[in-house]
């Protein structure tokens, strides 16, 4: 997240993740919210979320929050929310599917209640496969007219944007295509993120999973075309010893090294409100490693992979980190430095 807009975080590296509802004009595939109970419940106001995340974002000792859902534009207060995060001294990024920023008068609202970054999917650059994944025709034509509308704003003012996509067995053969259609956008950076399959996901969703091997070398193209095009990319929940190299793009290890991330989101069951806590998944119970990482000489840094993978895939295919292997490249660094 950038903080070169209206108001600089004041604290540590970090976010919350808040989740006023979990409604939702999107039904992605691999939602991991799917499985939830959806619809009926009553929202909380503005006031109470708002004041549940200044405390608990001044215990993590964090000056960012991301408002996330569902679709967080469909939260009736959002606006009042934002100007309440923003009075007690926080960033606020939304991180939204960019459908309804297609009207550039609800991106205004937004705007003028203090929004710093916007957080957006985009889940291919052509069409029919971006709609395949959202199950919904037409939202591919209103996601883009969104981020069309949030360029326009920035080539005027300081504001964030982060592109991130989804990579799973469908899409990620398109990846260098992908990152060239957002290099239009000319966001902050684009975010490709392996699909998760968490604990509670419906297990019809390990089929979206591709291995980590297949994935990498399309990675590695994405990323060329970014920095030929002046884009930054980065890839997330990726082990690092598949981006040889390109470590540097692995976001999961300033995550799991440097940044203190939690939240909450909405739940109950029909009928009921309230919230749940969540930790940051990158130190949860829900990732693991390889057995040939005990040999890793970078192990207690690197945050694995999420257990999910193996039920999908059984064990990757890794390649370890030896001590002699970091030593001869900080050696050749050094060299060229």
């Amino acid at each position: 997240m950038r903080s070169d807009s209206n108001t600089t975080p004041v604290s540590g590296p970090g976010f919350l993740v808040i989740s006023p509802s979990l409604d939702c004009n999107n039904a992605c595939i691999f939602c991991y919210d799917n499985y939830r109970v959806k619809g009926s419940r009553p929202a909380a106001s503005a006031q109470e979320i708002a004041a549940d995340a200044a405390r608990m974002a001044a215990r993590m000792g964090v000056g960012a929050v991301a408002v996330s859902g569902g679709e967080p534009l469909l939260y009736a207060e959002l606006e009042q929310l934002t100007r309440l995060l923003k009075a007690a001294g926080l960033f606020v990024c939304v991180m939204t599917n960019g459908r309804l920023l297609a009207r550039a008068q609800r991106l205004e609202r937004l705007l003028e209640a203090g929004v710093d970054h916007f957080h957006i999917p985009l889940h291919s650059d052509d069409q029919a496969a971006h709609d395949a994944v959202t199950g919904v025709a037409g939202s591919f034509a209103q996601t883009v007219a969104g981020l069309a509308n949030v360029a326009e704003v920035r080539a005027r003012r300081p504001l964030g944007l982060t592109v991130v996509h989804v990579m799973h067995r469908r899409n990620y053969r398109r990846l260098p295509e992908l990152v060239d259609f957002v290099a239009g956008f000319a966001p902050d950076h684009a975010l490709l993120s392996h699909c998760i399959v968490e604990v509670q996901s419906p297990r019809e969703h390990l089929a979206l999973l591709a291995r980590f091997e297949d994935i990498a070398p399309f990675v590695a193209q994405a990323h060329r075309v970014g920095q030929a095009r002046g884009l930054p990319v980065y890839v997330e929940n990726v082990p690092p010893c598949m981006m040889r190299g390109r470590e540097a793009i692995c976001v999961d290890f300033h995550k799991f090294n440097r940044l203190a991330v939690g939240g909450f989101k909405a739940a109950g069951e029909r009928g009921e409100g309230g919230f749940e806590p969540f930790e940051q998944s990158i130190k949860s119970g829900q990732r693991t490693h390889a057995d040939q990482c005990r040999r890793c000489a970078i192990q207690d840094f690197c945050g694995g992979f999420y257990r999910s993978y193996i039920e999908a895939m059984g064990q990757p295919d890794l390649e370890p980190y030896s001590v002699q292997e970091l030593r001869s490249r900080q050696a050749a660094a050094r060299q060229t430095s």
